[in-house]
């Protein structure tokens, strides 16, 4: 590409961040489940929405200023890099599915890109992530329901056959793979209440002795 037809880039991101409609923009993409972010002209984040944070337990202001590449796990890393490329020449690409790594969080995305424009000047990158699921995540998650659906009837029949309680504190404490799991038994309007059953994992200590007439204010 000859010099003079290389797209023009802001050279910091206030430029960008200055653009008209940036306000409803933002209010906009804090308000969408999908992770919303937008990128300068170096490749990086200058916004992310709540949503985008929150699937990889990130702050936003810990993501501003860094860079989407270092977060692209190294096998995708080359291939996003080339997409970004291509996409700040002013070409069009289509959605592609990544893996980002953040905060040891990895998940598989669909990633959706658009380039950003100011009068005829590359302005920077909106991206838009959709989470995918892998097929192992699937079985994870059909695997956890069916365990929680199992736990439910297996409890059910227990409360109504033998009203084992501690039975059932049982299996709904290893379902949640807790130490321990109580029942509490509210007295005097709900002001006091008594640890009435408490079922604990093999060498963790019980408690239920030390959980008598404690007031309800403190849970």
């Amino acid at each position: 590409m000859s010099e003079d037809k290389k797209p023009r880039l802001y050279s910091n991101a206030s430029n960008l961040l200055q653009l008209p409609g940036v306000e409803l923009f933002s209010t906009l993409a804090q308000s969408s489940e999908n992770g919303v972010f937008v990128l300068d002209a170096d490749g990086n984040f200058i916004f992310t929405n709540e949503s985008f944070g929150r699937h990889f337990h990130a702050g936003q202001k810990i993501l501003v200023g860094e860079s989407l590449l270092q977060f692209v796990v190294e096998s995708d890393r080359d291939a996003v890099k080339k997409k970004l490329q291509r996409l700040y020449q002013g070409k069009a690409i289509r959605p592609f599915k990544v893996s980002l790594l953040i905060n040891s969080y990895e998940k598989l995305c669909r990633l959706k890109l658009a380039l950003i424009q100011e009068e005829g000047q590359s302005a920077g990158i909106l991206g838009i992530t959709f989470e995918e699921s892998s097929s192992k995540e699937k079985d994870r998650i059909l695997a956890d329901k069916l365990e929680i659906e199992k736990t439910i009837a297996n409890v059910s029949k227990l409360l109504l056959t033998s009203c084992d309680v501690n039975k059932c504190l049982e299996q709904i404490g290893k379902l949640a793979r807790a130490n321990r799991a109580y029942i509490f038994q509210f007295r005097f309007n709900g002001t006091k209440m008594d640890n009435t059953f408490e079922w604990c994992e093999q060498n963790t200590l019980p408690q239920i002795q030390n959980l008598q007439d404690v007031p309800s204010d403190m849970v």
